[in-house]
């Protein structure tokens, strides 16, 4: 592949991470905050890299960028993404397709998946693992050793994504119809690895992972339409780019008729586990299981197997016409997905996840930090208790860790441990009353808590509060 395409991804990765550095952007309120803090945990308590909703393969690569901070953990995700666009067009590029180009177009001219990497989210991880392994199986074609790197990291990506447990079928029956039997039994490197060590944290169960991250049965979350995912990617990806997609599954069949290895080589690894993994989050957000949130970010691991596929309707005329044409036609496309980003009203959001903060994150920032940095100078050295995973980034408190803040839900429970006469309390009434049923009514009842100062803002109200003299439980030892 011609280095000007090493140079462009550099670019882009250069261009991506200045942005990130600037904003101020933490890419949501929840998860992509949770899964820094337990990146950055792992400094303080190895533990941390045996949490089955961390993703712990995650959590262990994330967790040397996490030392910089939340900054540190966009320029990892950015360079994963970046480094699965970069592979893609490699793979693409061992296979002789054409058109190499589209893969960086669709990848960050489209509206969701550059405005992921911004963020402490675990897919942009695990979309590049996921290309790797098919990276590496198209260069065992050659090189027969690149199997036993393929397959271990097979056996690894349900440690970067929980659900990618339904991508492994896809590689046992690749793995079988490509006769590369002696080689299979390494997609179960991962669970030994995990299962060994995480036993030392988990009372010696070596299915810890499987166990403990999500239970089957009814999701708390509901459930949705069958149309669902599908709706979503029109918008993820635009429409123009979801139509070539379309086009190139459509193409992908056909050619299971024409090709004669087609059905056990890239229609198995592309269409088969694209599909398959887009099927699977289909069936459980519309049978309401698994805790399925119908979340469309899901979607992005599979994404690099999609654009892969979009090329394929290029590959029947490319070679027909001329490099100048080939070029506009790459050309307009790019424009089309530019336009789209910044004329579709549904891909604004987007846009602002990633560059702007929420505006109850800006309410926080702006008001309730600087009030409680004002009126508690030692703010970073107290005990918080506290429900917002942005204000403990603000003030340098990890959730992870008790000793610096603990939840309501020890205060609902009056688990004492941990807290302190000195504590401060911030209730809000998005977080706690959901998840401890504590309401603004409930916590004016708790005697040995007074309240120093509420603010309203949006339908959300944040309350702080102080200990007083009634407190009746003894201070837990400090840090």
């Amino acid at each position: 592949m011609p280095k000007i395409y090493y140079w462009i991804h550099g670019l882009i990765f250069g261009i991506l991470a200045i942005l990130a550095i600037q904003s101020p952007a933490v890419g949501g309120e929840g998860d992509t905050l949770m899964h820094f803090f337990w990146a950055q945990h792992v400094w303080t308590d190895p533990a941390a890299l045996f949490n089955s909703w961390a993703k712990p393969f995650f959590t262990l690569f994330a967790s040397p960028f996490s030392y910089f901070g939340f900054t540190g953990i966009k320029i990892f995700n950015i360079l994963c993404g970046v480094a699965t666009s970069l592979f893609a067009s490699l793979y693409a590029a061992r296979k002789g397709w054409q058109a190499l180009w589209l893969i960086p177009i669709l990848a960050f001219l489209s509206p969701a998946f550059s405005s992921y990497l911004n963020s402490g989210l675990t897919e942009p991880f695990a979309a590049l693992c996921l290309i790797l392994c098919l990276y590496f199986l198209e260069l065992a074609k050659t090189n027969k050793t690149y199997l036993i790197a393929a397959y271990s990291l097979v056996s690894f990506l349900p440690f970067c994504r929980g659900e990618a447990q339904v991508l492994i079928p896809v590689f046992l029956v690749y793995g079988l119809l490509n006769k590369q039997y002696r080689y299979l039994p390494l997609i179960l490197v991962g669970s030994l690895i995990y299962g060994f060590l995480g036993s030392f944290y988990h009372q010696g169960d070596w299915l810890w992972f499987y166990q403990k991250a999500y239970v089957a049965g009814a999701s708390v979350y509901g459930k949705g339409d069958w149309t669902h995912y599908f709706e979503r990617m029109g918008i993820m990806m635009g429409a123009l780019y979801f139509l070539l997609i379309l086009a190139g599954s459509i193409i992908s069949i056909y050619w299971l008729f024409k090709k004669k290895d087609w059905w056990r080589q890239d229609f198995l690894l592309l269409f088969g586990s694209a599909w398959g993994f887009f099927a699977a989050h289909t069936m459980v957000w519309a049978l309401g299981l698994y805790a399925s949130a119908g979340l469309e970010r899901v979607l992005i691991m599979v994404f690099p197997l999609f654009w892969l596929m979009a090329l394929l309707p290029f590959q029947l005329f490319w070679s027909k016409i001329k490099a100048r044409q080939g070029y506009a036609i790459l050309g307009l496309i790019a424009i089309l997905g530019v336009l789209t980003m910044v004329t579709d009203s549904r891909a604004k959001p987007y846009r602002k996840t990633a560059w702007d903060l929420g505006p109850y994150q800006t309410y926080i920032l702006n008001e309730v930090y600087p009030f409680l940095k004002e009126r508690y100078p030692d703010l970073e050295s107290r005990h918080l208790v506290n429900d917002l995973p942005y204000l403990a980034m603000l003030s340098g408190h990890n959730p992870l860790n008790i000793k610096e803040q603990s939840n309501w839900q020890r205060v609902q429970k009056e688990i004492w441990q941990q807290m302190h006469r000195s504590s401060l309390f911030i209730w809000d009434s998005h977080n706690v009353p959901f998840y401890t049923g504590l309401n603004e009514e409930k916590i004016g009842e708790i005697e040995w808590l007074s309240k120093i100062q509420s603010w309203e803002m949006g339908g959300r109200k944040y309350i702080l509060l102080e200990a007083n003299e009634r407190y009746p439980f003894p201070d837990a030892p400090k840090n």
